[in-house]
């Protein structure tokens, strides 16, 4: 799961 969120993080960061 946390995978997951780290993947998810990145993505939103870029995104913006």
């Amino acid at each position: 799961m946390y995978r997951h969120a780290h993947y998810v993080m990145r993505n939103v960061l870029s995104r913006c």
